[in-house]
């Protein structure tokens, strides 16, 4: 099959996995360091959040290569964590929203709005 006709293939039938990571820390708090690449070295750039900004982004797993996975450095103030999981996982559909605060790191898989779970610690 020709390349393009499997890249429209993939673009059309294959869900984006969305990954969300935004800054709660407190509104006198330094601005929070985020660097983030996938297993394969595609860095997505630094960042730097303020208060309530986020970072956002999208990819998909192509089912013919089966499984990605993405990890991200922090770092707030004298706080470093380092490389640390924010992504594993294989074709389908496993989005996901993480809240930095000043006690931790929370994730959640149901939508920005709902219950974060405690998954890391600074």
């Amino acid at each position: 099959m020709a390349g393009w006709v499997w890249d429209v293939i993939i673009g059309y039938l294959v869900p984006d996995v969305n990954i969300e990571i935004r800054n709660d820390m407190p509104s006198n708090a330094h601005s929070l360091y985020l660097h983030c690449k996938s297993e394969k070295d595609d860095r997505l750039g630094e960042h730097w959040l303020a208060k309530g900004q986020h970072y956002r982004w999208e990819f998909k797993i192509e089912p013919v290569k089966g499984t990605t996975r993405y990890n991200c450095y922090m770092k707030w103030g004298n706080y470093k964590k380092k490389w640390f999981l924010v992504y594993r996982g294989s074709f389908g559909t496993d989005d996901w929203w993480y809240s930095v605060r000043q006690d931790g790191v929370y994730a959640t898989q149901d939508g920005p709005s709902s219950k974060y779970k405690k998954i890391y610690q600074w």
